[in-house]
């Protein structure tokens, strides 16, 4: 039998070899380079580098920004806590007027303005001056401060004393223009209350139609009976006066 050549063998397929650090190095980058992503960072390492460096000082700052009005906010807290014991309770016991008070508060908002600790403290003086009867003083600092806060829930509250006093004070275009600025806010607090007294101070002024549709939507909140029958008794005195208008022009 004969021997097979040597030559005759079949092949082993030949295995190119590849290194270690081609394999950890060359592959990643040819993997990276691959990627549009991969191939700007590579192109753009400055840049790239920048931008990053800007995210963390961002970050950084915004840290540090927070811890800021965490700080004031203590600080603010504490001069409320002493505005209390030095200004409001001798006020309340008789022993400073209302002109101190206002200056006091004045001060503390000048330097707090915006806290939201201030508001409640706000809110009892203008409380305690609506008692006394100071509705220009009241109108005065509710308006002059309702700016500082944010947030429709404090000037809400505000709003809700200011048109009381506006209309108190006969102010009656800019108690519309405050009970306006309620309607539309996002909140729906007393909304009922507020739709009956623009029908009111609408009737006033003459916008009879306005007043008609703020009646008609309070008559139809049904959980509000209350108010729905002060609005009817309003509607019926309405229909009387437009009757009254119109056999006068006839």
């Amino acid at each position: 039998m004969a021997k097979k050549n040597q030559s005759d063998a079949p092949k082993k397929p030949i295995v190119q070899g590849t290194s270690i650090n081609s394999m950890s190095t060359g592959g990643a980058m040819d993997d990276l380079t691959e990627s549009a992503l991969g191939q700007w960072i590579i192109e753009n390492k400055g840049l790239a580098i920048g931008i990053v460096a800007f995210i963390l000082s961002s970050v950084l700052a915004y840290g540090g920004w927070t811890m800021y009005q965490a700080d004031r906010a203590e600080k603010a807290s504490e001069a409320v806590y002493a505005f209390e014991n030095d200004v409001l309770n001798p006020f309340m016991q008789d022993q400073i007027s209302y002109e101190d008070v206002v200056r006091e508060w004045r001060s503390l908002n000048q330097e707090f303005s915006g806290q939201k600790a201030l508001l409640p403290v706000l809110l009892f003086i203008s409380d305690e001056l609506i008692e006394s009867g100071e509705l220009d003083i009241v109108n005065d600092l509710l308006t002059s401060h309702r700016g500082d806060f944010s947030g429709d829930f404090a000037r809400y509250f505000i709003d809700m004393r200011l048109a009381v006093v506006q209309e108190d004070l006969g102010l009656i275009n800019e108690a519309i223009a405050t009970l306006e600025r309620m309607e539309s806010s996002s909140l729906d607090l007393l909304e009922t209350k507020v739709y009956l007294d623009l029908g009111r101070l609408y009737m006033q002024t003459g916008e009879y139609q306005k007043a008609r549709l703020s009646f008609e939507h309070v008559t139809s909140q049904m959980s509000q009976e209350e108010f729905a029958q002060m609005a009817r008794i309003y509607l019926a005195e309405l229909d009387g006066r437009e009757d009254q208008a119109k056999s006068v022009t006839q």
